[in-house]
């Protein structure tokens, strides 16, 4: 375990990257890249890949993914996409399959929708607390490892050696605070609007959202 913290140690010392923002009054995108270099691309011109695949071996099958989302370099915001078109790709990783297209609907539903389309985070959802899952994984452990076992493991060697609950607390301490962006035109642009200039939807969008809706209520 001892590469294993010391490179999760120096992660953790690294400052963060500036954020991709997306703004859905807007409806545009602020790439921002490592070295402060910043450009907005038009939302209907972002492009979300799942891709994922399933590894068969003895042990059985395991899948894999990431959620690709890709944007279109400096200069070309307003150039449709090509299959040879060189662009800037962000690429994370949910999980394969249903966990990355879950994903990339989050971001969709944020822009499209709005912010009450988008879920609470899952421990909210489900009602339960990082503290009640540890207690309740500790409560199945000593019904079937006694008090005595429980404790040296649990306590012994999953806390000190692995830890997920302190890795999971610096995560979120980390990422609570994101820095933001500190351009004068980015700080400009990510003012609010009224509503009565927010972007609106293209026609071609409008129109494949309703094919889509009638797809959906037709099953």
């Amino acid at each position: 375990m001892i590469p294993l913290w010391y490179f999760f140690i120096k992660q953790w010392r690294k400052p963060l990257t500036p954020p991709i923002r997306f703004n859905r009054q807007r409806r545009e995108v602020c790439v921002t890249e490592p070295d402060g270099n910043y450009w907005f691309v038009p939302w209907e011109r972002v492009y979300a890949i799942a891709p994922s695949v399933t590894n068969l071996g003895t042990y059985g099958a395991t899948k894999h993914g990431s959620l690709v989302l890709w944007f279109p370099l400096k200069g070309q915001e307003h150039e449709t996409y090509g299959p040879d078109k060189k662009g800037w790709v962000l690429m994370v990783n949910p999980g394969g399959g249903i966990s990355s297209m879950a994903q990339w609907e989050c971001i969709r539903s944020f822009m499209e929708e709005g912010p009450d389309a988008v879920p609470e985070p899952l421990e909210n959802i489900c009602g339960v607390s990082l503290k009640q899952i540890f207690r309740r994984e500790f409560e199945k452990s000593r019904q079937e490892r006694g008090l005595f076992l429980t404790v040296v493991w649990e306590i012994g060697i999953m806390f000190p050696v692995f830890n997920p609950m302190g890795a999971y607390w610096m995560m979120r301490k980390k990422f609570s605070h994101i820095p933001d962006l500190t351009a004068p035109e980015v700080v400009d642009w990510s003012k609010p609007l009224p509503p009565a200039q927010w972007a609106k939807r293209s026609p071609e969008l409008e129109k494949a959202i309703a094919e889509r809706e009638a797809e959906l209520a037709a099953v």
